[in-house]
């Protein structure tokens, strides 16, 4: 039965977690919104519009729709999902999806170990991992997921689950969910057959097969995804994918500050140059290492004391995880080694780091909490610290979302935006935006004239200026910022 105590510490993370994420992404005139989300928002948008999972053409003569292929379907099935049954706008939508699976999470981890998971889950909360389930990302959602497969795969290694032909159903589901939000979440099935070939070696030879066999299931439909992303694209992610152009000292030297931000918990990025962050991590980090040394005061020193197989679990899918990123980014040219695609690797290690350490407690969890309450307040702190800095409180999200629906109200539904911005793809999902140089397409090879001469004349044809420009302190919105083409053609 669960205690009062953590009944009431539960509900009030649920409400903070729903404070902060939407608090936020209020505060935030851009709602947390980026080129990526944008394209997630986009696809649940013309889902709900009953286009499916099929992006608006380019504009161009005889272009058609295409496959959703570059980003996965999964977290704009769920954004839809929630918008239709709940009457929200997309956006919102996805704040809502992402509380619910963070909310998931730790709901999860304490099921699994009572308090001492809910200590642990504090890491969630901290600045990388609540950056990822703050924006309209599938990071935060992918991460869940994985979360909990660790937790069911340790409840297998400790034979609180025994595998039979009703639950290896829940295990096949869990293995192509992560692939579902991330290409990258075909990993998991590395990890999950050491699992397999483990019990296997204990006897337990009836649960390994079933295991395989979830495992080999899985992988069935993963290659099947991918060969419909070849059918539509003619590429299996949907895109080319370009050999890594930087050298390797300079991927390195990426590398090696991106995991030094992952080890800051407090700051999602630490600038330093700025003389106030520098003195609050100064502060963080010699309280982080007296509650350290007390942490390990407390610890057992036992060392033939029986391993938490859980907490080693979520250490190695975190390890492997950053292993087959690394890897993939070392050879292939994508986005940069950033915080938010080392934050699930990072956040699987922290929390199996942090369970092997309270799996092995005396009793007293005091410094634990400390660290933990410290974290998340100056976490909190400094985001809306630096947001109302940045942008005050008399302009938010709802300021500039009804702003742009005012400039988009003038395009008819057939138009063609020349530059359309982010914000445009997720108001008016159906609109073709046209661009020279889509940033995950192939570029059009001619001229701009011939360019203008290859969108398709029957439509009306507007362009934006300034698409990409945040709200200032002037204006929001440019007035005469998006034109047909005619005009715009005889300002030039």
């Amino acid at each position: 039965m669960i205690n009062k105590i953590d009944y009431l510490v539960i509900i009030s993370i649920i409400f903070y977690i729903t404070f902060f994420i939407l608090g936020v992404s209020i505060v935030d005139p851009s709602g947390y919104i980026t080129g990526d989300s944008s394209s997630y928002l986009n696809i649940a948008g013309r889902a709900l519009e009953g286009y499916g999972f099929f992006m608006p053409s380019n504009g161009q003569i005889d272009s058609t729709e295409r496959w959703f292929a570059i980003w996965r379907i999964g977290y704009p099935a769920l954004i839809s999902a929630v918008a239709w049954s709940l009457g929200l706008s997309t956006v919102i939508a996805s704040k809502v999806v992402n509380i619910i699976f963070l909310t998931l999470s730790i709901i999860a981890l304490y099921i699994s170990f009572g308090r001492n998971g809910l200590i642990a889950s504090f890491i969630l909360l901290t600045a990388s991992p609540l950056r990822a389930y703050t924006m309209t990302w599938s990071d935060g959602p992918f991460l869940t997921t994985i979360i909990i497969l660790c937790l069911y795969l340790g409840k297998i290694l400790n034979e609180d689950i025994k595998v039979n032909n009703k639950n290896i159903v829940i295990l096949f589901t869990l293995l192509i969910l992560p692939f579902l939000l991330r290409y990258i979440g075909l990993y998991v099935l590395g990890p999950a057959f050491l699992v397999g070939l483990f019990i296997f070696f204990k006897k337990r030879k009836k649960e390994s097969i079933l295991i395989m066999i979830a495992i080999f299931f899985a992988l069935l439909v993963c290659l099947f995804y991918l060969a419909i992303n070849f059918q539509f694209t003619g590429y299996i992610t949907g895109m080319e994918r370009l050999p890594s152009t930087e050298g390797n000292f300079e991927l390195f030297n990426i590398l090696t500050k991106a995991i030094l931000q992952e080890f800051i918990l407090i700051m999602p990025n630490w600038n330093s140059n700025n003389n106030l962050q520098n003195f609050i991590l100064i502060i963080w980090v010699l309280i982080t290492l007296f509650c350290m040394i007390l942490i390990k005061k407390n610890t057992y020193q036992i060392k033939d004391r029986k391993l938490n197989s859980t907490s080693i679990l979520f250490i190695i899918f975190g390890c492997v995880y950053l292993f087959a990123l690394i890897y993939l980014r070392w050879n292939n040219e994508f986005e940069t080694f950033s915080s938010r695609f080392l934050m699930p690797g990072f956040s699987l290690f922290f929390i199996g780091i942090c369970l092997w350490f309270l799996s092995r407690s005396k009793g007293s969890n005091t410094s634990f909490i400390f660290l933990a309450l410290i974290s998340i307040s100056l976490v909190a702190g400094g985001y809306f610290y630096n947001l109302k800095s940045k942008y005050g409180l008399n302009k938010n999200y709802f300021i500039y979302i009804e702003q742009m629906k005012k400039k988009y109200s003038i395009l008819p539904d057939n138009a063609i935006v020349i530059f359309g911005s982010r914000q445009l793809k997720y108001l008016r999902p159906s609109i073709r935006i046209a661009s020279p140089n889509p940033s995950h397409f192939k570029a059009f090879e001619g001229s701009w004239d011939e360019f203008l001469m290859s969108l398709d004349s029957d439509s009306p044809i507007f362009v934006e200026i300034g698409s990409e420009s945040l709200p200032n302190n002037n204006s929001l919105i440019s007035s005469d910022s998006i034109v047909p083409l005619d005009k715009y053609k005889s300002k030039k």
